[in-house]
């Protein structure tokens, strides 16, 4: 019952928010097109209610593929997914939404359900290995961030340092300087929150073979080594790695 009425929420707040807006109607014509939808969610609460999930995914896909609602795509989209998550379709979802990535707004809508979906797995392992099929798909550019950083953390979680440290290369070859600038601090913080500073000293150490380095990067390497010093009470060093920041960082443009 409690999915049932988290998923009866969703779509309510669904209505309320993204069916509100109504486009100015043709002279003469009368625009049913809100009306329609809303009895469309209307039978697939009664189907969720009923659990006749088969006919809801069934309601689901032909709305979608509807172009009377073309302006709902992408949440209606998400609805499918969703739908095929809990109907154990899991193998279903992922085609749908790997097929799906040429088109950037159904991309966006179907990356939140999916994700959420496996953040909720205990085995990390399938997740890891999710994050790895996006990667080497054609995602947004802003998506293939995320991405990268989800699987980022997961290697930061499951496995050894070496595995971390490999990812810095792909990191600074795949992106372009402000991503891979994000992507690495994310990576270095998430290290020193668990107060891991010889796996964080390592992965700036691997960052510092980057050529050419772009100046948000090195500030990054720079003031992360400093971090790291001061964490960790080596004052002699601390000096030194200041004095080696005060010598570069002046000159970083970090726009």
């Amino acid at each position: 019952m409690t999915a049932r009425l988290i998923m009866s929420l969703v779509l309510c707040i669904g209505l309320a928010t993204g069916c509100s807006r109504k486009s100015a109607p043709v002279a003469g014509k009368i625009d049913d097109t809100e009306a329609r939808l809303q009895a469309v969610m209307a039978d697939l609460d009664r189907l969720m209610l009923e659990t006749n999930m088969e006919a809801a995914v069934v309601l689901m896909e032909n709305t979608w593929r509807n172009p009377d609602f073309a302006a709902r795509r992408g949440w209606l989209f998400s609805i499918l997914l969703d739908l095929n998550l809990r109907s154990d379709r899991l193998q279903q979802a992922e085609d749908l939404y790997l097929k799906s990535l040429d088109d950037a707004e159904l991309a966006r809508s179907g990356f939140e359900v999916l994700g959420n979906y496996y953040q909720s797995q205990t085995n990390r392992s399938l997740t890891l290995a999710w994050t790895q099929r996006l990667l080497d798909r054609r995602l947004p550019p802003d998506l293939m961030e995320r991405a990268f950083v989800w699987r980022n953390g997961i290697v930061r979680e499951t496995q050894g340092i070496e595995a971390l440290i490999s990812l810095v290369p792909e990191c600074t070859k795949r992106f372009d300087a402000p991503a891979s600038t994000r992507i690495m601090a994310e990576m270095f913080n998430g290290l020193m929150v668990k107060a891991r500073y010889g796996d964080a000293k390592a992965v700036l150490t691997e960052l510092e073979k980057t050529s050419p380095m772009p100046p948000s990067l090195l500030y990054l390497a720079v003031s992360g080594h400093t971090r790291i010093a001061a964490r960790e009470e080596r004052w002699t060093d601390l000096e030194t790695e200041t004095g080696r920041a005060m010598a570069v960082l002046p000159d970083a443009d970090l726009d």
